[in-house]
């Protein structure tokens, strides 16, 4: 299945002789270090050939002319990817935001909830396509996905950041 991930150019230039693409999971973006562990626990859990590397990816490809996938000015690089969905544990994009405000995922009107345990319906599409009132195609997906061989990288397109 394609799936496409946006990564700087420094990124692939570390990546392209090697075996694989690997992103150290450590690497956490300041002040989200608890819903990204968060997302590395549920990739321990979710997926069945899971190693140590943590690498974001759409479902759909990204349209490069729109701002916000990297800070404006850095050179980056789309990669198509060909790899089994089984591979990638898929989530909404929009809901994706309250774990990282560190805000629960409430559906329900005053509902009680464990906000980690409520941040795992971010998974469940079904349920994501009625909170966001549309159809499940609709919905903006993500998803993270492990290592991957480079014989799984389709196309490079390098692009700087609007």
């Amino acid at each position: 299945m394609k799936f496409y991930t946006i990564q700087t150019l420094k990124f692939w230039n570390n990546n392209k002789n090697n075996k694989y693409l690997l992103n150290n999971y450590s690497l956490i973006v300041e002040g989200f270090d608890i819903p990204y562990r968060w997302m590395y626990a549920q990739m321990i859990n979710r997926i069945p050939r899971f190693d140590d590397s943590m690498i974001w990816v759409w479902l759909n490809r990204p349209d490069l002319r729109c701002s916000g996938y990297l800070e404006k000015g850095t050179k980056g690089v789309l990669l198509e990817i060909e790899i089994s969905r089984d591979n990638v544990l898929l989530s909404d994009f929009d809901l994706w935001h309250l774990p990282l405000m560190d805000i629960a995922v409430e559906i329900y009107e005053d509902e009680q909830i464990e906000k980690e345990i409520s941040w795992q319906r971010i998974f469940d599409l079904e349920l994501c396509s009625k909170f966001n009132e549309v159809n499940i195609e609709d919905l903006i997906l993500q998803g993270v996905t492990s290592k991957v061989s480079l014989s799984k990288v389709k196309l490079i397109k390098e692009f700087v950041a609007k």
